[in-house]
């Protein structure tokens, strides 16, 4: 598919852009008018694709996070390109999506430890060189402790936006719903927890991973992740098992409801 821009505002010879507009006429400056904050949204839209284009501007990369000179400039995290992505999948984006997409799969087939997880964060600042031979440690924060680790929310929401672009592209199998699968089963494989309630621990630190009887962190924001990412794979794939993953974490997030 090639790059579709989102669309402008359509007139069908009456002055109105949309059906508000037809009730209750034309004025732009209400902020009930849908097409309100259309300057807003092209604006943070136009934000996104500088980002995106600061290195490469076509091609597979992803989009660099913070441009302010401190410890993590030119980092590109892994949560931040998630929601770029279901972003341009929203405005039409296709083409920009599938590139961010093809830049984690890309990372994800050639971790060093090769297990299906994808990083915080990787160099946004580095092209993607596809003629290497061997892993992307160079493209691996290896410096900054949060952003070499791994966080089940962070893929919980990139399996989201793959899961997203895989029912665009309409095929039955596709390189996106396989790299969506390898996060889904990495999260159930390493950070499921049998302690308490259930759900599954937050795995920003190997500590988690190495020894979750000690240090079984979770919470209810990425359980809550891995509940809706769980619950895709399981319309995508039509996989029962992938309903008894997402019913673990909800099984967690009910436990600690406070009806008060």
């Amino acid at each position: 598919t090639g790059v579709q821009t989102c669309a402008l505002p359509i007139y069908d010879g009456d002055g109105y852009t949309n059906l508000w507009e037809y009730k209750h006429g034309t004025d732009p400056t209400d902020p009930a008018d849908p097409d309100y904050h259309m300057a807003a949204r092209n604006s943070a839209l136009q934000f996104l694709k500088d980002m995106m284009d600061r290195t490469e501007d076509s091609g597979k990369r992803i989009v660099t996070s913070y441009i302010d000179g401190a410890t993590t400039n030119g980092f590109g995290w892994t949560y931040d390109n998630a929601i770029s992505i279901m972003a341009f999948e929203k405005a039409g984006e296709w083409q920009r999506a599938k590139d961010i997409l093809d830049a984690y799969i890309w990372f994800q087939d050639r971790d060093p430890i090769g297990d299906g997880r994808i990083r915080r964060a990787y160099k946004a600042n580095r092209a993607i060189d596809d003629t290497r031979i061997g892993d992307c440690s160079d493209w691996i924060p290896a410096t900054n402790s949060e952003a070499l680790n791994q966080a089940i929310g962070d893929m919980a929401f990139m399996v989201m936006a793959a899961l997203r672009y895989h029912g665009y592209i309409g095929d039955e199998y596709s390189a996106d719903l396989a790299f969506a699968k390898k996060l889904g089963d990495w999260i159930y494989n390493n950070t499921r927890s049998l302690n308490g309630s259930g759900g599954y621990n937050m795995a920003r630190t190997n500590f988690e991973l190495t020894d979750p009887d000690t240090f079984d962190r979770k919470s209810t924001e990425n359980n809550i992740d891995a509940y809706v990412a769980f619950m895709k794979l399981y319309e995508a794939l039509n996989d029962h098992t992938y309903r008894t993953y997402a019913l673990h974490a909800k099984n967690f997030v009910l436990s600690v409801w406070n009806e008060t």
